[in-house]
């Protein structure tokens, strides 16, 4: 299950593991501030669900 919002250029999301595993969460966004540096940047949050 996943859900998702925007709102003043914040993203929130919510997940709900249905079990034990790994998983991982990426997010791009488009950045223009250093015209010599990337145009897009990577958020990645790893994972890891025990079981309970």
């Amino acid at each position: 299950m996943i859900t998702a919002e925007t709102a003043d250029g914040t993203v929130r999301a919510t997940v709900m593991a249905v079990g034990a595993g790994e998983a991982e969460l990426r997010s791009t966004s488009s950045f223009r501030g250093d015209r010599f540096g990337p145009q897009t940047r990577l958020w990645r949050l790893l994972v890891d669900i025990g079981p309970s």
